[in-house]
């Protein structure tokens, strides 16, 4: 917990296991002004990059079979940080969403996580399809 590495840490005891979200978060913020110093001028190709790159990951965790299919892990949830990112990046340029338009994106986000991934073309489908899509609604 000390080195914000608890997400990374399968065998950890339950009264510290809701940390991981506290450690992806602080993970984020040691490596985003890092990078936004070094590549600026590519911030939103490397943001684009983690969002491509994120389902991927959690592809080969599953195919591995890592504990909880790696979720948790930084690389595993990235794509939510690196979509926020470019939300705030790009807020100028997104134009205003009307009420059907609303309507329809508040749908996929509550019916995207009612969708069971149970089988690994389902699990890919969730992964490459649907969680891209509830990402930019």
């Amino acid at each position: 917990m000390l080195l914000y590495m608890v997400n990374f840490d399968g065998a950890r005891p339950w009264m510290i296991g809701h940390l991981w979200s506290l450690s992806v978060e602080e993970q984020f913020y040691f490596l985003w002004p890092s990078v936004l110093r070094k590549w600026y001028r590519n911030r939103v190709l490397i943001l684009l990059g983690v969002c491509a790159l994120a389902p991927l990951y959690s592809s080969v965790c599953y195919f591995y079979k890592l504990p909880g299919g790696g979720y948790g892990t930084f690389p595993s949830v990235a794509d939510n940080l690196a979509v926020g990112c470019l939300a705030a990046m790009l807020s100028g340029r997104i134009p205003k969403i009307n009420g059907p338009a609303a309507l329809i994106m508040t749908l996929i986000v509550i019916a995207v996580p009612l969708f069971a991934a149970y089988t690994p073309l389902r699990t890919l489908l969730m992964l490459f399809i649907l969680w891209p899509v509830m990402h930019l609604s």
